[in-house]
């Protein structure tokens, strides 16, 4: 049995996205963090990323407060134009 690489899905996911609606942004090196696409009335399709996933990501890197920081002004704060990545608070997270 052969070891899968963790970033198989992570890759697989971009890969999707990005051949089914090549106009959305997909934040780099958070692959694994897809959940997936969103739409709305007289909104542009965007990216789906659970943000606890994300955070926990980024504390692979940092601190967890300095992760909380850098998600709040450099990837939330962050404006990409209409096709901007949204993030989403799982029920099970919202007490956090």
């Amino acid at each position: 049995m052969t070891e899968k690489n963790t970033n198989d899905g992570a890759e697989e996911n971009e890969k999707l996205i990005a051949r089914i609606l090549p106009d959305v942004f997909i934040a780099d090196g958070f692959g694994d963090c897809i959940i997936g696409v969103v739409e709305g009335f007289s909104q542009p399709m965007a990216v789906l990323y659970d943000k606890s996933k994300v955070l926990k990501s980024l504390q692979e890197h940092m601190e967890e407060d300095e992760a909380r920081e850098y998600y709040e002004f450099n990837i939330l704060g962050s404006y990409v134009g209409e096709y901007t990545p949204l993030y989403a608070t799982k029920m099970e997270d919202l007490d956090e």
